[in-house]
């Protein structure tokens, strides 16, 4: 139908449902249900009514509003029906109201345009699983490195000789470049040299010098001893006054102790974790032997009532301490090694070596070299009673020739041996860990000196220096002056020597030529 169809523009009212108490005009009879005229009769105005208020009067008039006439039908209302085709008004078509809608939009304000702005890009928002997880994962994982860089700094700390701090502060002051050698040194005839890692001391009358690899001066000190001897541990130096009292204890970085001990000092060594010990005399006593920690705090003291003590030694954890005793007997010497555990009184063994004296004590790793004119030993630190030759914890390795050199090297000990009274050959012996003959061959000419490398046996001659690896094939050799005289091995594969009052730089084999 026509009145349901929507049109442009025209509005259309729904039809609002009837309430059921509406009183519809009497389809029947045309007559309308509340002024009871026929339909198409003229609407007469009402005769006024005398004003009164009697209930009679108010009931009557509402009678006459609400009076239905009994057996008149009653049919729904369909007035509205009138209104059907208004929505064909085409009102919005019309020309006055195009005019009263331009009207209006000329009243309006103008608008203000406003430059359009892109909208932002928002990312879809994820759902996450597991975030909880992760949380605890990334945390975990956190722990863990913290955790393992403290355990690494702790070893760090345990495994470096005199702790992690100091050895730091020795690599720094030795790092660096430098011009290369030949150095010239500040004295020309230096009493002793010997490396240190890749570094070269050298002890003079006045003066201990530190050089790198580089050949760059570390530092250069005045000790101010008129007899003056050293020893070097794994990053401390230390430098007494033979037969008087004064004591220097240096590392890279500063001078760390500078005492006056209370006797002269006869002998003295330095410990590898940074510990010392004091051989020196005593008021009753033939000697004193006295041990000191890293800080200069005294440790533990033993006196000898009969015997001179030649040599002291420590072991690298600073737990245990050997002395070389020497005693007249039957008219003539023996010797006799004692190892004291620091915690004990009483030496924990007894090593008898007979009319052999001891010259030198040593200690490599787990085991202690000693060093007698007939033999070198090897004596392990842990052992106990009265150990002879060939017994658990010592293996003696005799000496037929005459025994004219002794270097240690990292993990090997060196012997230069020859016949008396002949200067023209020698025998090179390398001992292992164990002081078991690891190498051994002969060299020609007069052999001044020699020193093991981590690879290589460097040997000085009167105008060469050789190289051999340890089956005694020849590697390299440079031409050198006379004059030279003490050769030490650096752990980077090269020879220092000491000549004319320059440290002059040999090797390795692999390099085209020598730094001179």
């Amino acid at each position: 139908m026509a009145a349901n169809k929507k049109k442009k523009g025209v509005r259309v009212r729904p039809k609002r449902p009837q309430p059921e108490n509406r009183r519809p005009a009497d389809g029947i009879g045309g007559r309308d249900v509340y002024s009871g005229r026929m339909a198409g009769e003229s609407a007469s105005r009402p005769a006024p009514r005398p004003a009164g208020g009697n209930a009679q009067a108010a009931g009557d008039r509402r009678a006459d509003r609400t009076r239905v006439h009994p057996g008149v039908p009653v049919a729904p209302y369909t007035g509205m029906d009138d209104f059907r085709d208004l929505d064909q008004i085409g009102m919005q078509d019309s020309e006055t109201y195009k005019k009263v809608e331009r009207i209006r939009q000329l009243e309006k304000p103008p608008v203000k345009r406003m430059p359009k702005r892109r909208a932002p890009q928002i990312q879809p928002l994820q759902v996450v699983k597991g975030g909880k997880t992760a949380r605890r994962i990334r945390l975990a994982v956190s722990l863990a490195a913290a955790a393992a860089i403290v355990l690494t700094v702790v070893i760090l700390h345990f495994s470096t000789p005199v702790g992690l701090i100091e050895w730091v502060q020795n690599a720094a002051a030795a790092a660096g470049p430098g011009d290369g050698y030949p150095v010239f040194l500040s004295d020309e005839q230096p009493q002793e040299i010997c490396a240190q890692g890749n570094e070269v001391l050298v002890l003079s009358d006045t003066l201990l010098e530190a050089y790198n690899k580089n050949g760059r001066q570390i530092y250069s000190r005045q000790h101010g001893f008129s007899n003056p001897a050293m020893d070097v541990g794994a990053a401390r130096v230390l430098v007494y006054d033979r037969g008087g009292t004064g004591v220097k204890i240096y590392n890279n970085d500063r001078l760390l102790e500078d005492r006056r001990l209370e006797q002269s000092i006869y002998t003295a060594a330095m410990g590898r974790n940074g510990s010392a010990a004091f051989v020196t005399r005593a008021d009753g006593y033939t000697a004193q032997v006295s041990v000191v920690d890293k800080d200069f705090a005294s440790v533990y003291n033993w006196w000898s009532a009969e015997e001179l003590v030649s040599a002291v030694a420590l072991s690298d954890d600073g737990k245990r301490m050997a002395a070389a005793a020497l005693r007249a007997e039957g008219g003539q010497y023996v010797s006799t090694l004692y190892v004291f555990d620091l915690t004990k009184s009483a030496p924990v063994a007894t090593l008898s070596y007979g009319t052999a004296v001891i010259a030198g004590l040593e200690s490599r790793g787990g085991r202690l070299t000693v060093i007698t004119d007939a033999s070198v030993s090897t004596v392990d630190w842990n052992c106990e009673g009265a150990l002879t030759a060939g017994q658990t914890g010592r293996v003696d390795y005799p000496v037929t020739d005459e025994l004219r050199q002794v270097y240690f090297g990292k993990d090997t000990t060196l012997l230069v041996t020859g016949r008396a009274n002949d200067e023209t050959a020698g025998r090179i012996i390398l001992l292992g860990k164990e002081g078991n003959e690891a190498a051994s061959f002969s060299v020609e000419d007069s052999l001044k000196y020699a020193a093991a490398g981590h690879k290589y046996i460097y040997c000085l001659f009167d105008h060469q220096v050789r190289a051999y690896l340890p089956d005694g094939t020849l590697a390299g050799e440079w031409d050198c002056g006379y004059t030279a005289a003490q050769l030490v091995a650096l752990s980077s594969g090269q020879a220092v020597t000491v000549e004319s009052g320059r440290l002059i730089a040999y090797g390795p084999p692999e390099e085209p030529a020598a730094s001179e």
